[in-house]
C-alpha cells in the first residue's frame, strides 16, 4: 500500500513569502517590500493597498493568477497576507500608515 502525499496547507509562510494554494494553483506573495511602497498607501483601504503591493512586487504571473480568482478567494488571500505581514512587523497596517506620515 502506498502512502498518499500529504495535502499542502492552504496558507503557509516560507521564508519571506506567503504561499497560497488557490483554485488556480500555487501563489507566492512576498511579505517584504520597500518603505516607499508603504508611504504610497496613504488612506487606502486594505483591498486597494493589497492590489498596490501585488502590482509592485508580486510579478505579472502572480497578478494575472489572482485576477482570475473569485473575489471571495482573493479576499481570503488578502486577509491572510495582512495577518502574516502584521505578525512579521509586529504592527497593524493602520499603525504603520500613521507612522509613515
Amino acid at each position: 500500500m502506498t502512502k498518499a502525499a500529504a495535502e499542502k496547507p492552504r496558507f503557509l509562510v516560507v521564508e519571506d513569502k506567503l504561499v497560497c494554494q488557490s483554485t488556480e494553483g500555487e501563489i507566492a506573495i512576498p511579505l517584504r517590500f520597500k518603505t516607499k511602497l508603504l508611504r504610497q498607501f496613504g488612506s487606502m483601504d486594505q483591498m486597494d493597498a493589497f492590489f498596490l503591493i501585488l502590482d509592485e512586487i508580486a510579478g505579472p504571473e502572480t497578478v494575472a493568477t489572482i485576477d482570475e480568482l473569485d473575489i471571495m478567494e482573493t479576499t481570503e488571500i488578502m486577509v491572510e497576507f495582512f495577518k502574516e505581514f502584521e505578525a512579521k512587523v509586529q504592527a497593524t497596517m493602520g499603525e504603520l500608515q500613521r507612522s509613515s506620515k
